[in-house]
This record gives C-alpha cells, structure tokens and sequence, in this order.
C-alpha cells in the first residue's frame, strides 16, 4: 500500500493525475481534492486524518484536509454507517474453500511421472493425494499466515492407513484461536516415510498461493506423531519454507536430526526453529527425565531454541500446551 499522508501537494497532484489514467469503476465514486481535481474511487478505510480509496485494486491513503468539503462530509457519513461487506468467496485450486472451522477435504491427481514412480518403486496404483485444510474467519491469501501440519502416530497399519487428517480435529481449535492455518496431507499408502503425497502437495500449495512460501510454519504431534513431525519440517526446509516451530507432545524420542540426514535438509534451516516439548508429570512411556534427553538431543543437533513445559497427567496429547506453543512461536518469530 502507498501512502501520501506526508507528500507535498505537487505529489498529491500527480498520484491524482495517475489515477485518471485507469477506466473507473462502476460503483466509484467521484472524489475532488482542494486543487480541483477529480478521481473516482472507492473508499474502503478511514485511518486516523487520512481516507484509504481504492482504484484499479490498488489503495492509497490521502489526507482527509485535501479533499473537498462535500467529500469530508460524506466521510463522516459513511463512518457513522460503513456499508456491510458480503463475505468473500474463497477458493483452493477452483475447489470451495470455507472458513471458521470447517475441515475442507480436497484430492488431486498425481503426475504421470509421479504415478509411473509410485508404480515401480511402490507398486501402488494410487493416482491420487489429498489436502485437509483449515482457515480461520478472516483468511486472505495474500496477507502473511502462520500453518500448523499435525502428524499422526503410526504405530501400527489401521493408524497408517488412517492418516494425517484423523487428528486435525485436536489441534483445529488452538490454530483457529491464534488465527493459524491448520493442514495435513494423506495418500492412500498411508506410509508416513513416503514423502511423494507431502511433496505435490507442498507444490500444489506454492502454486495456488503465490505467498506460501513466505509464511511461517510450524508442525508437531502427538507422541509417534511428535517424532514423524520432523520428517515434515524437514522437507519444508529442503523446499525453501520457513520453519518456526515444533511441537513434541509426550514424545519418548529426537528424530529431528534423523530426518534432517534422511531427506538432506539444510542444517542452516533450523536455526529458525523453535521445539515445544510437552509431557505430562505421572507419563511413563515418554517421562520427563526422557523429554529432558530428548531436549539436549536437540540442542546437540542444532535446534538451539526449546522449551519444555510439564503438566499433571500421563501419556496423553494436552491441549492447552498447543496453544501455548502457537503463541511462544510467534513471540520468538518476532524476536
């Protein structure tokens, strides 16, 4: 966005002069400043002294003072009653995509060389690979976000086959209430060391939000869930993406430095990286004394950045410490 509010008059001028040269919208409307001069825009914003107007979908911030008295009174009139925006519809690779909740269940085809490699080196006749996808309220693509993948544990071959989307729901409401996306990515091989599903769909995701790979993301799970999650944040890294957190809940095991050696991930990826690892007090499958290892397992492979926080319980996923968690990696984003 531009803004004016501190540009000479002359500039003032010649930003107008700028805007007379697109065709005006049908619902603009005409706007004169103090020099006389005429634009039609929209007004989407007051901020403080300045009116944001909007052409060409573009924004621009002008001083309310330079505008005609005609336009300072309508102003005033709109702020009293602003108009009431219909929601924006979104969309995801022209599929329906809805907000505040919902879980948006969406499957793609593979590549003719993706489908050629899960025949010969797999031998599965998959063709396709799905995305769950979580948006909060006020989702827009186009802004910066914060992404949360959630891992299962696969323990034994029901779990495997269940896939990732079968814990979304634990974790859907802490990254709802942090204004975080939350999204899993599943195939029908259910093998959590098969990176080809979590790779198209990381493509696909590039593709369709050109702003993706910007973002800040952060995975973790639950026990098994809380060591595959590496593999995520690994490829992640590999691909460029920004990793933030991790978050180990009653985890009895590091793998983070494992994942890293297996998909060849960039040591330098992980300096970003922020571990929350959760345990419960009375837990005897992943104690506090082994999460208090598995911390120093971190530090010593290079994810310096952790913090380990105990809860009355046992061996169970606690879900306040998720949203803590979301908040403190935002905190050390921002550091």
């Amino acid at each position: 966005m531009r803004s004016v509010r501190n540009q000479n008059p002359g500039k003032l001028t010649f930003l107008l002069l700028v805007f007379l040269l697109g065709s005006p919208f049908a619902t603009a409307r005409a706007w004169k400043n103090d020099t006389g001069q005429i634009i039609d825009a929209d007004l989407v914003a007051v901020r403080g002294e300045s009116a944001v107007l909007s052409r060409n979908g573009k924004e621009f911030v002008f001083p309310i003072s330079k505008l005609s008295e005609e336009d300072r009174k309508f102003i005033k009139e709109w702020q009293a009653h602003p108009p009431v925006i219909p929601p924006r519809k979104l969309t995801f690779a022209g599929q329906p995509l809805e907000t505040g909740g919902k879980v948006n269940m969406l499957e793609f085809d593979y590549s003719s060389s993706v489908l050629k490699e899960l025949k010969t080196k797999y031998r599965s006749d998959e063709t396709k690979f799905r995305i769950a996808i979580v948006v909060p309220a006020n989702f827009d693509p186009a802004k910066p976000q914060h992404v949360y993948i959630p891992c299962s544990a696969t323990n034994n071959p029901e779990e495997a086959k269940a896939g990732n989307v079968k814990v979304i729901g634990e974790y859907t409401k802490a990254c709802l209430d942090n204004g975080w996306i939350c999204l899993t990515t599943d195939s029908d091989l259910g093998i959590t060391a098969n990176f080809i599903a979590l790779e198209n769909a990381i493509e696909k995701l590039d593709n369709e939000w050109p702003n993706f790979r910007r973002w800040g993301f952060a995975t973790g799970g639950f026990s098994g869930g809380g060591k595959g999650c590496y593999y995520v944040a690994a490829q992640l890294i590999r691909t460029d993406h920004r990793v933030i957190g991790t978050f180990m809940g009653a985890c009895n095991e590091d793998w983070s430095a494992k994942c890293r050696d297996y998909l060849k991930a960039p040591i330098a990826g992980y300096r970003t990286v922020n571990t929350f690892l959760s345990v419960g007090k009375n837990d005897t499958l992943a104690t506090p004394e082994i999460c208090a290892k598995n911390e120093q397992s971190l530090h010593a492979g290079g994810i310096t950045s952790t913090r380990l926080e105990l809860f009355d319980g046992g061996h169970v996923l606690h879900k306040p410490h998720i949203d803590v968690a979301l908040k403190w990696f935002v905190e050390k984003e921002a550091k």
